[in-house]
């Protein structure tokens, strides 16, 4: 988990430096203004059965909508991916079973799903990592 203490910021317990903390401030920053981000904008999440996870795993979608089964904030686990390929899709699928197994309830959680800033900001990042990757392969 992140958060900021004492100016710095520290990730699972562990300190960032100064001059870390200060760039992804600033990549924040750009990243907000870029993209229009809203601090008051508000999602209004729920999950739904997915169509295909559902029966073996009791997995759930979450989706933005707001109108189904709200998330069990004491039970559930989060699994998350941003569909850049295959094996991508299968860490997360590993993880949703592991979650299974240990009794957790299971959340899908597409981040190019839901429609949004983060939404805009993956695909800005991904449309750079791959031009600057062919890049790279045509320069070495």
């Amino acid at each position: 988990m992140l958060q900021k203490k004492d100016g710095r910021y520290e990730v699972y317990g562990n300190p960032i430096t100064a001059q870390q903390t200060k760039a992804a401030d600033q990549w924040k920053d750009m990243l907000a203004k870029k993209f229009n981000y809203d601090p008051n904008e508000k999602f209004n999440l729920s999950v739904e059965d997915h169509p295909y996870g559902s029966e073996i795993f009791g997995l759930k979608n979450i989706v933005r909508d707001g109108n189904g089964t709200p998330l069990d904030k004491t039970n559930g686990i989060v699994v998350s991916t941003i569909r850049m390929g295959f094996g991508h899709y299968r860490i997360a699928m590993a993880g949703v079973s592991a979650a299974k197994a240990m009794g957790f309830t299971p959340y899908w959680l597409d981040l190019l799903g839901i429609p949004g800033i983060s939404t805009d900001v993956i695909n800005w990042c991904n449309t750079n990592y791959s031009k600057y990757s062919r890049i790279s392969q045509r320069y070495p």
